[in-house]
């Protein structure tokens, strides 16, 4: 099954192309299996974004469920740029981000507050 999600926002996100083959075998790794870079983000419901030199430079859920991305992108840890985060809202409509920051990776949930007084 899985839990229904929704990319809300993706800043900084940013792997350099020097370690795009690191990153890959990485991946490959984890999974047991081999495939591109971009093969193994689709199949955790993510296209990639690259500028022209080849630097991912931003990623797009495009998927549905909510499965094992937060343990893939513990894998892709040290090859993301610091500060990066993905923003996601889901079905519930609970909001989190997974930021990465100080080699780590950080779930974190916005405090929303309702000020009365604006809306009088």
């Amino acid at each position: 099954m899985g839990y229904c999600m929704w990319q809300r926002d993706c800043q900084d996100f940013y792997i350099p192309k020097e370690k795009l083959a690191d990153a890959t075998l990485a991946l490959n790794e984890w999974c047991q299996r081999e495939q591109t870079f971009e093969d193994h983000l689709f199949d955790a419901g993510f296209e990639t974004e690259k500028d022209n030199d080849g630097n991912v430079t931003g990623l797009y859920f495009t998927g549905e469920k909510l499965t094992d991305q937060y343990e893939m992108f513990q894998v892709l840890l040290p090859f993301v740029k610091e500060g990066a985060f993905l923003e996601f809202i889901g079905e519930e409509f609970d909001q989190w981000r997974w930021v990465f920051r100080n080699g780590k990776l950080i779930e974190i949930t916005p405090t929303i507050v309702w000020d009365m007084e604006e809306s009088l």
